[in-house]
Parts: structure tokens; C-alpha cells; sequence
């Protein structure tokens, strides 16, 4: 079974298979009645335009060898000449391959929702129409050599044979690949192409055409065309309805009906049905795959047009809490700091007044812990809602500090590519508002050109993870410095960004002379850092325990 089932799987005995069932096919559908006698011609073509080159040689040698062998047979039967079955097995070559070749070098697959590929589609079928056509031609005059009765290519009924041919196979070339692709495109997996909507739609659109064919045979003659014309017109509401797939459903079954209603007494000859058939066809199928691309345009419109009014509404409400609340926010800071010195200087003279060092140890204590809580909590009203949303990469890059910037004229680089989630919301909380208040601090200094901004992540081994935030100052040359602009802050000095970074066992380290800023952020520490703090590249000058404003 193995052995089989690998057998099976071979290209070469794939191949075989398929050009056998497929000339098989084929040669049953030549002995068909003369209202199927272009059936093959397309379902050719669709099989050229719906399998991949790799099987074109397979479908050319089955179509060949059916051609070839019920040629070679009627010749016989007929004493044809070998010329008939030469033109006659040429077929698949010319009307197949040839068309099919083209269509693939000077486009790709068929997008029936564009009318551009439905265009080129249809001259695609035009084109194979054509050459089918002039292979039966050629094939009634080769018949006709040697034989007193035969037709000869000054004979006038040859121009309407032409016709009656180009118009049968350019109707059997326009329905059917479509209907091949619906099944290759919407029927994927066992999956269905139609719901039962579709179902409920071609079902009642069906029980109209049959009902208006028994009316049809009974119609006058003066007004039979007419009559069809009308009874048939109300069909190409399934092109509005299901776009370019209900156009070739319809399509065909305007076929089949023309074909039904077919009066032998009142129109004569097979061409008017086919002529009227291949009208109503390519017609519907133009209006289907029109009318698609637009509907996909007006969805696709509609619905960006409703995604961006809504990211306006809400970038509108974003915008107007952050405004209504950032006047308070700025006074609730001021009201903190102030807090903050007062605090400060009744503890510098409660400590003078102790004389006992435990009692003053245990007063600074206890300033330092509300100091810690009042940062922290200074820190956190700064846009928590905007840093949420965004997250800190995007809000550093696009947040004040972008803004800050931008308004001073000086161009902003940034280096956010740590992964900012890593840390706790609190951390980012501080580093948003430190990135902030450094650079204002820096801008107090002097104006640079560019501001370059990077954040490192990182963790000491059995450590916690710590994050640096630089701030620099660049210009492309020593006149390239502005003086001193004066920025909005909400009262931090470089002393108060200590405080928030010693509340995270960090540090702050500020160079003028280089101006350039590092911010050092611990998260969670919950053990002494002096360790730590030794294995990092971060230097420290004596003075302030968490600020050093060094002059070099």
C-alpha cells in the first residue's frame, strides 16, 4: 500500500492519468448534440487559464490524442482527406496553448473584481474564439478538397459558417472559465462558495427563467424578440446583487434558456441563439465585474472613512481630558513642591534643635519617606491616562518632550529600542516625567541643535533591573550653541529629579560642560545596591547622594 500510495503521488503517473481521463472526456463530449458542440472549446480554455503551466503538456497530449483519433476516425469514415485531421488534431495547440500562453506572459491571475482582468479576459476568449474559428474553416476547406460539392473559400455561406462558429465558441469561452474559477476560488477545502442567501437568490432568479420559457412558446411571432428581451433584461439585478459571480451565473443561464426557447419555425438557423446567448453573456459579465469593483470600493471607502472618524473622536476626547486636566496637574505640582521645601525646612529645624543624634537620624527618616511619597505621587499625575494608551516609547517620542522640542526648533533623535514593558508602570511613569524635567533643565543651560534620547534596560545577575535614560545635547560645530530658552515646567529643579530617582535607589547625573544628562532607575530593588551600582557604567562624583552636577 505504501509502495502504491508513493507511486501515485508521481508527477509523471499524475500526468498520465489526467491526460487519459481528460482526452477521454473530451472525445465523448465530439459525439454531443450540435447545442453542446462548443462545450470543449471552453472548457479548454478554462482548464489552460485555471491549471499551472506545468500541466499545460498533459492537457495538450489528452486534447491531442482525443482530436487525433476522432479525426482520424471520421475521416475515414467520410474519405476525408489527411489534411482534415491535421487541422482538426491542431486544435488544442491553437485555440489552448496559444491564447493561454499569451494571457500568462502579459498578466498574472485574474481578479474577476476588476474590469481591468475582466477586459483581458474576455480578449483572452476573444482571441482563443477566434482562433477556434479559423480552425473550422480551414477544416471545411481542406474537407472540401477533391470533392465537386465541396466549399470553397469564394462560397458566400462560408462567411456565415465563420459567424457560427466564432459565436458559439466565444459563448462556451466566456461562460465557462469563469464558472471554473468560481469552483477553484470559493470552493477551497470543502468549503462552500455560495450561502444560502446565494442559494435563495439563483433559485428564485431559475424559477423565473423557466417559468418565462414555457411563456416564451407561446408568444407571437412579431414579438418574440421583443418579449425575450424584456423577460431577460430584469436578470442583470444579480450583478448588483452578487457581483461579478452572479453576472456568470446568469450569464449561463440565459444561455441555457436562449438555447431552450430556440423556435426552429420563427428564427432559423443555430447562429441567432448563440449571437444572442455570447450578447447576453459578455454583457452581464461586464456589468458584474464593474459593478463589483465599485461596491468593494464604496465598502472599502465607508469603512475607512468610519475607522477615522472614530480614531478623531477619540484622539478628540484623549485631547480634551488631558487639557481640561492639565492646568490643575501643573498647580497640584507647584502645590506639591511648595509642600516639599516647607517640609524640608521644618525638618532642617527640627534637626537643629535636637541635639540627640538617634532623634535626628529618625527626623530625616521620616523626611526623607514623605519626600519619597510626594515625589512619587508628583510623578504619577504626569499624563498616566496618554502613557497607557501609548506606551513610554511612543509617548517619550511623540509626547511634551517631543512637543518641548519641536517648539525650540531643535531636531530630536531618539534610541527607544529597549523594551520599555519590561519595567513596572511606576518606573515609566518616572522616566516620562524625568526625560521631561531633564531636558528642561538642560534647555535652561543652553540650546543645542539636536537632542539625542536613549533608554537602556537591564539586569545585574540576582539583581534587579535597572534602567538608564540619556539626554545630549548635539551640534554640528562649538557656534552651533543657542543661548538659554526659558520652558514651561511644572516646578522640578535638578534637585527634585534627584529625590524621584533616590525614591528608586537611582541616581541623577547631569555635565554641564558636555551637556548631557543619565538618569539611573532601579524597579523593585529590595536589597543594597552598592554592588550593583559598582558593576554598571555609571560614575559617581562625591556630593548630593542621588544628584551630581558635575562642571566636566
Amino acid at each position: 500500500m505504501v509502495y502504491l500510495a508513493k507511486w501515485a503521488r508521481n508527477y509523471w503517473v499524475q500526468g498520465t492519468a489526467f491526460a487519459v481521463l481528460y482526452g477521454l472526456t473530451f472525445y465523448h463530449l465530439k459525439d454531443a448534440s450540435p447545442a453542446t458542440l462548443n462545450l470543449p472549446v471552453g472548457m479548454r480554455l478554462a482548464l489552460f487559464l485555471a491549471l499551472p503551466p506545468r500541466w499545460w503538456p498533459w492537457l495538450v497530449a489528452g486534447d491531442i490524442g482525443a482530436n487525433g483519433y476522432w479525426n482520424i476516425t471520421v475521416a475515414v469514415k467520410h474519405h476525408f482527406p489527411a489534411l482534415w485531421a491535421a487541422v482538426g488534431t491542431s486544435m488544442p495547440v491553437l485555440a489552448g496553448l496559444i491564447p493561454a500562453h499569451f494571457n500568462r506572459k502579459f498578466g498574472g491571475p485574474y481578479d474577476f473584481d476588476k474590469p481591468r482582468d475582466a477586459m483581458r479576459f474576455l480578449t483572452t476568449a476573444a482571441g482563443s474564439s477566434l482562433l477556434t474559428a479559423l480552425v473550422c474553416i480551414l477544416g471545411i476547406l481542406a474537407a472540401s478538397i477533391g470533392r465537386p460539392t465541396g466549399m470553397t473559400y469564394a462560397d458566400p455561406a462560408l462567411a456565415s459558417q465563420f459567424t457560427i462558429y466564432l459565436t458559439g465558441a466565444l459563448a462556451s469561452t466566456v461562460l465557462l472559465p469563469p464558472l471554473v474559477h468560481v469552483v477553484r476560488e470559493f470552493f477551497p477545502k470543502g468549503k462552500r462558495a455560495l450561502t444560502d442567501k446565494d442559494l435563495i437568490l439563483i433559485g428564485g432568479f431559475a424559477a423565473y427563467v423557466l417559468v418565462g420559457t414555457l411563456f416564451l412558446q407561446s408568444v407571437p411571432i412579431g414579438m418574440l424578440t421583443l418579449v425575450r428581451c424584456a423577460l431577460y433584461a430584469p436578470l442583470i439585478l444579480m450583478t448588483r446583487i452578487m457581483g461579478w459571480r452572479g453576472a456568470t451565473i446568469m450569464g449561463l443561464v440565459c444561455a441555457i434558456a436562449l438555447q431552450a426557447t430556440q423556435r426552429v419555425d420563427v428564427e432559423g438557423p443555430f447562429i441567432s441563439v448563440q449571437d444572442i446567448a455570447t450578447a447576453c453573456a459578455v454583457t452581464m459579465f461586464i456589468f458584474g465585474s464593474v459593478i463589483s469593483e465599485q461596491r468593494k470600493q464604496v465598502i472599502a471607502a465607508k469603512a475607512q472613512s468610519e475607522q477615522s472618524q472614530s480614531d478623531v473622536r477619540q484622539m478628540r476626547g484623549l485631547v480634551k481630558r488631558h487639557a481640561t486636566r492639565s492646568e490643575a496637574l501643573f498647580r497640584h505640582s507647584a502645590g506639591i513642591m511648595e509642600d516639599l521645601v516647607r517640609g524640608a525646612q521644618q525638618a532642617e529645624r527640627q534637626m537643629q534643635d535636637t541635639p540627640d543624634r538617634g532623634e535626628r537620624a529618625l527626623i530625616q527618616w521620616e523626611a526623607m519617606k514623605g519626600i519619597r511619597e510626594r515625589m512619587r505621587s508628583l510623578s504619577e499625575i504626569f499624563h498616566p491616562e496618554l502613557l497607557e494608551q501609548a506606551g513610554l516609547r511612543a509617548t517619550i517620542s511623540s509626547g511634551p518632550l517631543y512637543q518641548i522640542l519641536s517648539a525650540c526648533g531643535i531636531a530630536f533623535d531618539d534610541d527607544l529600542r529597549a523594551r520599555p514593558g519590561l519595567l513596572s508602570q511606576e518606573v515609566q511613569m518616572s522616566l516620562y516625567r524625568l526625560s521631561y524635567e531633564g531636558a528642561c533643565v538642560m534647555l535652561r543651560d543652553k540650546t543645542p541643535e539636536r537632542m539625542v534620547v536613549s533608554l537602556r534596560i537591564g539586569r545585574i545577575a540576582r539583581g534587579p533591573r535597572y534602567a538608564i535614560l540619556r539626554l545630549k545635547g548635539v551640534v554640528s560645530s562649538p557656534e552651533g550653541w543657542r543661548a538659554p530658552t526659558s520652558v514651561v515646567t511644572t516646578g522640578f529643579s535638578l534637585d527634585g529629579m534627584g529625590l524621584v530617582a533616590e525614591s528608586f535607589q537611582g541616581r541623577v547625573k547631569y555635565s554641564r560642560d558636555a551637556h548631557r544628562m543619565t538618569i539611573l532607575l532601579f524597579d523593585g530593588a529590595t536589597q543594597a545596591i552598592t554592588e550593583t551600582v559598582k558593576a554598571l557604567p555609571f560614575s559617581m562624583n562625591q556630593g548630593h547622594p542621588s544628584v551630581t552636577d558635575a562642571a566636566g
